[in-house]
């Protein structure tokens, strides 16, 4: 009941799928690199073509309208011109240290009612 064909056929089929399996594993590793390649590069052009939009959507939709430019440039000639001028800014400073000051003297004067003095060594005796 012996098969003499079937010891021969097993080296055989065992040499071919060695054989095989180099080529096989080269090309799927190759269609891997493939694949991933023109996945990247798709990716790549998906978000080019957003970053495109957004600059396109940036310039034509809140450069147009000015607002935000022309409220920057008052905002920058009130702090230049005006409030770091030479007295303007002496004063400036000068008030925000009387704002400052007026409610730390407050407040260290609440704190202090709170920490109890303690007691000295002669008076425990």
């Amino acid at each position: 009941m012996e098969a003499p064909g079937l010891y021969v056929g097993i080296p055989r089929t065992a040499q071919n799928i060695y054989t095989l399996k180099g080529p096989l594993i080269q090309g799927t590793i190759d269609q891997l690199k493939n694949e991933s390649r023109c996945l990247l590069d798709q990716c790549v052009r998906y978000f080019s073509q957003y970053i495109d939009w957004m600059q396109q959507s940036v310039t034509t939709n809140v450069a147009s309208c000015r607002s935000l430019p022309a409220t920057l440039d008052n905002a920058r000639v009130v702090v230049c011109d005006h409030v770091t001028d030479s007295w303007n800014g002496f004063w400036f400073c000068l008030g925000w240290c009387a704002i400052l000051l007026i409610p730390n003297i407050l407040l260290s004067i609440k704190s202090a009612q709170h920490i109890a003095p303690k007691p000295r060594l002669s008076e425990t005796l």
